[in-house]
């Protein structure tokens, strides 16, 4: 298995396709395989590179706490691994935090800017709300966490379909990679530890927001500020669509990193 060593741990990669690259950087608990409904879609046109964050999946647990800002620099010592100059980054929630910090850290490294489901910052009831799902995280089993988890990260309307909810609690239940409560709380830390509202105007990517009108973790107001803030960005909303809007809305999605890759600046390879 592909694995490259960074200073705070190894971090497990997978690579596909050719082309423009497109790094994907996921969200809080969840490793490379939150990714599987884009990385046959994507990886058709794109240079498509997924990883899991360091405590998560395949990747080093690491002691003591880490920023979004230390998990950004995490992915540019990637890049320089894969021999990628500069690429189309895509980030989802907390992989959307880490991706403001890359480009704001490493301008030079991104090309193109998505950021799905993010914010500037955990306002009062995120932060909350983040302390009470690490508290669960704490004292439940799995699938009870996970089947309190899902009505907070998708849409009414993907609930209408029983087996797929079936489907939903089977991947986080069953992964062969299941994240403990120790190393999700450490990523809990690097959310509340965000706060770019003064820096979102130092942003000079070309930026594509992108939200679900049924977002409950980070509502649809926190994109309209981001799309406001960063010079140039362009906001998207996806109706009947909720936080996980990669597997709640895949294709309505993909379309949209899709259009935007290609239609964006020549990214070298």
């Amino acid at each position: 298995m592909p694995y490259c060593q960074l200073p705070r741990g190894r971090k497990y990669y997978e690579v596909s396709g050719e082309g423009r690259p497109l790094v994907l950087i996921a969200g809080l608990g969840t490793d490379a395989t939150s990714w599987l409904l884009q990385v046959p879609a994507l990886g058709a046109s794109f240079r498509t590179v997924v990883f899991d964050n360091l405590c998560v999946g395949r990747s080093d647990t690491v002691e003591g706490p880490y920023s979004p800002a230390d998990m950004a620099d995490d992915v540019a010592g990637l890049l320089d691994h894969l021999e990628i100059p500069r690429a189309v980054v895509v980030g989802h929630s907390l992989g959307g935090f880490v991706a403001q910090h890359l480009a704001l850290r490493h301008p030079d490294r991104v090309a193109g800017l998505v950021l799905a489901g993010s914010a500037s910052h955990m306002d009062a009831f995120g932060r909350h709300l983040l302390r009470a799902l690490q508290s669960l995280k704490e004292t439940v089993s799995r699938q009870v966490f996970v089947r309190n988890f899902l009505p907070w990260i998708f849409s009414r309307r993907y609930f209408l379909n029983e087996a797929t909810v079936a489907v939903g609690v089977s991947l986080f239940v069953n992964s062969p990679w299941p994240q403990g409560a120790e190393a999700h709380g450490r990523q809990v830390e690097a959310c509340l530890d965000h706060d770019l509202r003064s820096r979102l105007g130092e942003i000079k990517a070309p930026t594509l927001v992108v939200a679900g009108d049924e977002d409950r973790l980070t509502p649809q107001a926190e994109s309209d500020l981001l799309a406001r803030e960063i010079p140039g960005a362009r906001l998207e909303v996806i109706p009947d669509c909720g936080h996980a809007m990669m597997i709640d809305r895949a294709d309505a999605f993909n379309g949209l990193v899709e259009d935007f890759a290609r239609r964006g600046p020549v990214v070298s390879t």
